[in-house]
């Protein structure tokens, strides 16, 4: 019996150890990217290797009907999409793996929504979220998936269960939206 407890103990640290492994896997792809990202300088002779494009909706501000101030803008960052179809590994020549980073940042009324999605060979690798509403604090929200499952949820700094993750089938969707029409 105390041998059983002493597999299982160590089949579950070295489950932990890898899933660490994972995590910092990410965070180390996210910096890269969002470092690239942040760099981007027209002066600079070093050009960053992301293209980006820009989505805005009511660049106004007009008021919507029954919400109010309404702005809505998209940032994608992305690769060559010919070496990305060319990448090891994407046998189906797919061009989202392109895709790096979006960036999708949302008024209406007095909340404020800011959510990055980060992708990597065409896959959703991790989703930041921060929420503003009115006065209140700010909470932020951190998903890491590996193979399209989340592996991690963050609510503000504390680790939480993936069942207390309120809006992760929204967040998936969100992200594959991105991946499709991209």
């Amino acid at each position: 019996m105390k041998r059983l407890i002493i597999i299982l103990l160590v089949g579950l640290s070295f489950s932990s150890l890898a899933q660490d492994g994972e995590i910092q896997a990410i965070r180390d792809h996210y910096y890269f990217v969002k470092s690239w990202v942040n760099a981007t300088d027209p002066d600079s002779l070093e050009y960053s290797p992301y293209y980006h494009d820009i989505k805005y909706r009511n660049v106004n501000k007009s008021p919507w009907r029954a919400v109010g101030i309404f702005q809505d803008t998209t940032h994608y960052f992305y690769s060559d999409e010919m070496e990305a179809e060319e990448m090891e590994g994407n046998d189906e020549h797919d061009n989202s793996w392109a895709l790096a980073l979006v960036i999708n940042s949302t008024q209406y009324s007095w909340n404020f929504e800011y959510t990055e999605y980060l992708f990597l060979r065409g896959k959703l690798i991790f989703v930041f979220k921060r929420v503003m509403y009115s006065d209140e604090e700010a909470n932020e929200y951190r998903y890491y998936f590996s193979d399209d499952k989340l592996i991690r949820y963050k609510e503000n700094s504390e680790i939480k269960s993936a069942s207390e993750a309120s809006e992760l089938e929204w967040i998936q969707e969100a992200g594959n939206r991105y991946l499709k029409s991209f």
